[in-house]
């Protein structure tokens, strides 16, 4: 989703890549994100069954993928923030997981959640920071019929009051797995690397400051 708050961003970042041909439009955008691909990795990796599906509303074959893998109807449904920005499109894609697999428990998370709690579904159940642990944990507890209130990084609405629970180490870069990008039907002909996890400076409006690693 655009958001105006990122053109100069955008901008100052594409100014490196000014005057070299690119194939299209959407060189930056048909790749995977790297991100679900970790979390689909790790969970696949201890015995859960994840499939990621990226870029449904510009896409018309992952739109179609969602479809079909909702009607399956899952145990759990997770929702990307990192390019989503209102609430409007967080209830049509909530919504649509309602119609199609109503059972689902939905988890959100992503920095779009991190720092705008209207991005945090009444519904969902919303990880806080990097979340392959945190996810693990949290799916486990509730296939278990667990109680969840000790898991770290988590917020989530109790008889409608918002809580979190503390926050912890989540994540650390050198635990995260080799991302298996043979997860997509058509395995990715370019892909992302991440060499660093947050940042180090503080930024107030953004959630990826603080706890550095490279």
């Amino acid at each position: 989703e655009f958001h105006p708050f990122y053109r100069d961003i955008n901008l100052y970042f594409q100014e490196a890549l000014r005057g070299v041909p690119l194939p299209d439009p959407g060189f930056f955008f048909k790749p995977p994100p790297l991100g679900i691909t970790l979390l689909a990795t790790h969970l696949n990796r201890n015995g859960l069954s994840a499939v990621p599906v990226h870029n449904f509303f510009s896409r018309e074959d992952n739109k179609l993928l969602l479809v079909k893998r909702l009607q399956e109807k899952p145990f759990a449904v997770g929702i990307s923030t990192t390019h989503l920005f209102t609430k409007t499109l967080l209830d049509e894609i909530t919504g649509l997981v309602r119609r199609l697999s109503p059972d689902s428990r939905i988890i959100a998370g992503g920095p779009g959640s991190e720092w705008n709690i209207s991005l945090r579904p009444a519904e969902a159940i919303t990880v806080l920071g990097p979340g392959e642990s945190t996810l693990l944990s949290l799916l486990k507890a509730l296939k278990a019929g667990d109680d969840i209130s000790g898991i770290p990084n988590l917020s989530y609405y109790e008889k409608g009051i918002l809580k979190e629970t503390p926050r912890a180490d989540n994540s650390p870069l050198d635990l995260a797995p080799a991302p298996d990008w043979g997860l997509y039907p058509v395995p990715p002909k370019r892909v992302s690397l991440q060499g660093t996890r947050g940042c180090r400076r503080s930024c107030g409006f953004c959630s990826y400051s603080g706890d550095f690693s490279a």
